[in-house]
């Protein structure tokens, strides 16, 4: 996505894991479980390098639900 490229150019760590937290969405939304979970995976270590404890819980958040089948 566009979005994510220029969190990836910007070097921006919150961007990045809150771009992949956001394309993980749209995965799920096209039944995509295995993109969605790595998207997620990938979101978790960025907002942790960031030290962004809201990104954390909110990705945290969506891969319980997605473990959750929900």
């Amino acid at each position: 996505s566009q979005a994510f490229a220029i969190a990836k150019a910007l070097d921006d760590l919150y961007l990045t894991g809150f771009s992949l937290r956001t394309l993980a969405d749209i995965s799920l939304k096209k039944n995509d479980v295995r993109r969605a979970e790595q998207q997620l995976n990938d979101a978790l270590l960025a907002a942790d390098q960031a030290r962004n404890n809201f990104l954390k819980l909110t990705v945290a958040h969506r891969l319980g639900k997605l473990h959750l089948g929900q």
